[in-house]
């Protein structure tokens, strides 16, 4: 029986991040915030809303270990080249993380802040 529950555990964590998150990013530095869109497996991308305007990424590095997600993720905002990454958890159908993010320049910190999301439906 503990077999049975285990594999149902497992299954159910990774159909979990084959999803989409989608919910609210929040800087813990500035006070701005916005949307987000991500996607862990099995081709990760992310997307967000910065200052009402969509901003597209390009995944650079992604690692899901059972409930638990780290992403990398390259973009550009107001003329400047930008790194974020992000750890993460999921659990059921939320995701819940926390991000930094750097200029690519020189790995200056610039901002950080939270993630909440819960699966795309």
């Amino acid at each position: 029986m503990k077999y049975v529950l285990l594999l149902l555990l497992s299954c159910s964590l990774l159909m979990a991040a084959d999803e989409t998150f989608t919910g609210k990013w929040a800087s813990s530095q500035n006070g701005s915030g916005g949307t987000l869109r991500m996607k862990l497996t099995p081709q990760p991308d992310v997307s967000f809303t910065l200052g009402g305007e969509e901003v597209k990424t390009k995944v650079t590095s992604s690692k899901v270990t059972g409930e638990n997600f780290d992403l990398e993720y390259d973009f550009e905002a107001q003329g400047y080249k930008l790194r974020s990454h992000v750890k993460g958890t999921i659990k059921g159908d939320k995701a819940q993380a926390t991000y930094e993010t750097t200029l690519l320049d020189d790995g200056s910190i610039i901002d950080s802040g939270s993630f909440e999301g819960a699966a795309a439906k």
